[in-house]
């Protein structure tokens, strides 16, 4: 086994939040197992989003659910975008992406959307581990409350049944 490369996360989260997977990782040896030592440098919030997320070499971020692939595709990974962490800048992705923002017709977006996910799964610098769902329990009892794409929680149309 060659020597290992040594990589620190910043996250803002500690173990028993939602990044709990990557100390998982770390305790179960996985990252060793793959060559890598690793190191998890923990900040809270307002030190992590001010001072770390967007300027430190590997950071690990967590994102809402977003209602269109546009609202996060353009935000983290255009050339320029203000949350773009990877600093990535690829013309053909933001050509792309001008092409699925103008396009209404569902094949064409479809079409245009495969394009984007071939290339950014050959280019991107970034590891997405898990996707969350997002669960929403509530007594039957409970109407009006409609699933969001951006998992928050809308009461203005909510009320309780007999």
């Amino acid at each position: 086994m060659e020597a290992a490369d040594d990589v620190t996360f910043v996250t803002d989260f500690g173990f028993n939040g939602r990044h709990a997977y990557y100390y998982v990782a770390l305790e179960k040896g996985y990252y060793k197992d793959a060559g890598i030592n690793v190191k998890i440098k923990q900040e809270p919030g307002a030190v992590y989003y001010v001072n770390d997320w967007l300027q430190a070499p590997l950071t690990v971020t967590d994102w809402a659910h977003r209602p269109t692939p546009s609202q996060f595709l353009d935000t983290a990974y255009r050339t320029g975008a203000q949350w773009n962490a990877s600093h990535w800048s690829n013309a053909t992705f933001d050509r792309l992406m001008s092409e699925l923002d103008a396009t209404l017709d569902a094949g064409k977006r479809k079409a245009i959307a495969r394009q984007i996910e071939l290339l950014m799964t050959d280019a991107v610098p970034a590891i997405i581990p898990v996707f969350n769902d997002a669960p929403r329990a509530m007594r039957s009892n409970v109407q009006g409350v409609v699933a969001d794409p951006s998992n928050f929680v809308d009461l203005s149309r909510a009320y309780f049944s007999s």
